[in-house]
């Protein structure tokens, strides 16, 4: 076991959070200062000035060898590129492969591993046990470099990440304009498939792979070149062409070696005749798409054009709704959704990402978010523009800046957004009010070279379990919190750390629900005739779980002291309902329990070290078990599960003396917010525990479960 005390910091908080307790609200902090303490920062590599608001930077880890060049920082063949999240672990796509991060303890990210798989830009999502990654060009099937002379791959790669040390390729899917970026697609009435939607935006590769047929479609010359026209009279419904489409792969969970396209729809098309060639001319191709399963709909960002796809049927997208802009918008790049799916925020990509846009003569809605409404309508969907928003600071023309990748800060009744924008920084902006949003935290560092613009910056900025992962180009990985301001109180970030995703990327979005913020809120809690209390949430909680049962009179007995019999036998279930196999035929370990009813969960909690006896042979089951022993049951199984010690700094009760068997447990029990004091200062070590305390010691273990990613399952 590892003690990893950082980590426990801010449990206590997110259990309090998660069982509705209700916290300090924070004080103000102080309004931006004028001028923008962003602007006129010092450049550097690691030694960069940085300015920073109603946020703390906690970490940075640079890139690893083989995945930086130490002559061209900004060398495009190795730069970072998207995120994605399983776990406890970060995974940093690049030009170069693929980046695993432990971040079990944020403020010191560890590398687990790095997989060298060139290939470009290698944006990164994560499904269950399969990592996709995109394939724009300049690598081939097996992962070498283009100039290897092996068979060049543009498409989607597949991964079995089940052993996260050591990533298996185990498809790569051919497409005819690469894969810039791609989207992972869970259908919610088939989880033995889910679909990658493929967004290709280089030409129509020459060469046709085994299996695949490319086609450019119709030309025209162009300065004595022949190019791809764009022209909607040089098509029809049945033109040959990979472009003014994208592709979707369907990958069996259960063996993702057999993905596959399955159908490549024309999101483009003119709804009337068919014409691929149906929107804006120079729309033939998405640059991102976000889908939302739960609300039926994606969010296509597509050069020329923002739109709403229908995605109930995840193999057959089809387009509802579609929107431009010729005054601001210049390049459509990406899309989040508020979390119940009224508004979308897109980004403009002007200048590509690698142009300074961020500069007072850019006007201050170009290369910005455009925030959109979405209304129910007779027709479907429609979208209906509200504002734009924009970093509001000027940046220095040795700085690439535009609005780039970000998603949702889980703050309940409010829409948050966490964003990158390169050598911008990381704004995150309030869109509560879409038609008035407005920057509550930042963080900035100066440009990279001070004397030319050196490509660099934050390419993505996700909010994933309490913590906010910058993806910096050139300088590695960033970790940052934020801190209590005036526009966030201590009680919401509480809320927001208190979601907990087992996974998370960020184009395939899901819905925040009660059941991300409490393990309590993702069962039926179960009702007895004496509920009432303090106690009665947490006891209606765990019998939900099947952890705890009332008596045959249909009551609970709340006030009843519980036995170590049946002490054993509560904490048995809640090994099981985190996933631990007990014993099958554990030895027995008393002899003054034979035949009661609970002899099986004290002989396999004896087997595995999380009870011990008041002899080395007698377990005395009838007697009550006291508040001390309770914490040593419950901190050894907490320990058994997450494979760790928990921290135990000196508890303040003046009870509970350096000399008490128990000492230990209790500090960790109360370090971790597992027990609390009968006051302040008093534990009453020796005091029986009652059933209804029992259900909350319980209640708040699950909790610290949820927090840890531990999958609970109800029993049966």
């Amino acid at each position: 076991m590892s003690t990893t005390p950082p980590r426990r910091s801010r449990i206590a908080i997110a259990i309090a959070a998660a069982v509705g307790l209700v916290l300090p609200a924070a004080g103000a902090s102080a309004q931006t200062a004028e001028p923008d303490p962003r602007e006129g920062l010092g450049g550097g590599y690691q030694d960069a000035e940085t300015a920073i608001w109603n946020m703390e930077h906690l970490a940075n880890r640079e890139r690893p060898p083989g995945f930086i060049n130490p002559n061209n920082l900004g060398d495009f063949a190795y730069v970072n590129s998207d995120m994605a999240f399983s776990g406890h672990h970060a995974f940093v796509g690049s030009y170069a492969g693929v980046q695993i991060w432990d971040i079990s303890n944020p403020r010191s990210p560890s590398l687990r591993t790095a997989v060298a798989c060139p290939g470009g830009q290698g944006d990164v999502s994560v499904n269950g046990n399969l990592m996709f990654v995109s394939v724009q060009q300049l690598g081939t099937v097996d992962c070498q470099p283009l100039a290897s002379g092996g068979e060049e791959l543009r498409g989607v790669r597949v991964f079995d990440i089940s052993d996260i040390t050591s990533p298996v390729q185990v498809a790569a899917v051919q497409t005819c304009r690469g894969s810039h970026t791609h989207t992972v697609v869970e259908d919610l009435d088939d989880p033995g498939n889910v679909y990658v939607y493929v967004n290709g935006t280089s030409g129509v590769r020459g060469d046709s792979p085994e299996g695949l047929e490319c086609h450019v479609g119709p030309t025209v010359e162009v300065n004595g070149r022949t190019v791809p026209s764009s022209n909607p009279e040089d098509f029809d419904a049945d033109t040959l062409t990979d472009r003014y489409q994208i592709e979707v792969i369907q990958v069996p969970v259960a063996n993702p070696e057999q993905a596959e396209i399955v159908n490549e729809p024309r999101l483009f098309a003119d709804e009337e005749t068919g014409n691929p060639v149906g929107l804006r001319g120079q729309t033939d191709a998405c640059h991102d798409i976000t889908a939302y399963p739960e609300i039926g709909l994606a969010a296509g960002a597509c050069e020329g054009n923002g739109l709403l796809i229908d995605i109930t049927d995840p193999a057959n997208p089809v387009r509802v709704d579609a929107v431009e802009d010729t005054e601001h918008f210049a390049y459509w790049h990406s899309a989040t959704f508020n979390n119940d799916g009224t508004t979308v925020v897109f980004t403009d990509e002007l200048g590509g990402g690698v142009a300074p846009t961020c500069v007072p003569t850019v006007d201050e809605n170009d290369g910005a978010n455009a925030i959109f409404e979405i209304h129910d309508t007779a027709d479907g969907p429609r979208m209906e523009f509200a504002s734009y928003y924009k970093i509001p600071n000027n940046q220095t023309m040795q700085e690439n800046c535009v609005a780039h990748n970000g998603n949702l800060l889980p703050v309940p009744g409010r829409d948050i957004k966490v964003q990158a924008w390169y050598q911008g920084g990381i704004s995150v902006m309030d869109f509560t009010d879409p038609h008035e949003p407005f920057e509550i935290a930042f963080f900035d560092r100066g440009p990279l070279d001070e004397d030319q613009l050196v490509l660099s910056g934050f390419w993505s900025a996700y909010y994933y379990n309490g913590y906010i992962y910058g993806s910096e180009i050139a300088r590695g990985l960033d970790v940052l919190e934020l801190i209590p301001s005036e526009y966030l109180s201590e009680e919401e970030l509480a809320q927001a750390a208190a979601v907990r995703l087992r996974e998370h990327t960020a184009q395939s979005q899901t819905m925040i629900t009660d059941a991300d913020r409490s393990a309590c809120a993702g069962v039926d809690p179960v009702t007895f005739g004496d509920t009432a209390g303090v106690h009665a949430a947490a006891v209606g909680c765990v019998a939900g779980y099947g952890i705890a049962q009332g008596y045959e009179n249909g009551n609970f007995g709340f006030g009843a002291n519980v036995r170590r019999d049946q002490m054993a036998a509560f904490v048995a279930r809640t090994l099981e309902t985190a996933g631990v196999e007990l014993p099958a035929s554990p030895p027995d370990a008393f002899n003054d329990d034979d035949g009661t009813r609970h002899e099986e969960s004290i002989n396999q909690l004896a087997e595995l070290g999380v009870v011990a006896g008041t002899t080395e042979t007698t377990f005395t089951p009838g007697a009550p078990v006291t508040r001390a022993q309770t914490a040593a049951l419950v901190v050894r199984a907490v320990e058994l599960i997450l494979d760790e010690d928990l921290a135990a700094p000196r508890s303040p009760f003046t009870d509970v003396s350096s000399a008490n068997r128990h000492v230990r447990d209790i500090d960790a029990a109360h370090a971790a917010g597992l027990v609390y004091g009968t006051t302040r200062t008093t534990f009453a070590p020796g005091q029986p525990v009652q059933r209804g305390q029992m259900g909350s010691i319980l209640a708040r273990a699950l909790e610290l479960f949820h927090y840890e990613l531990v999958e609970l399952t109800p029993r049966s």
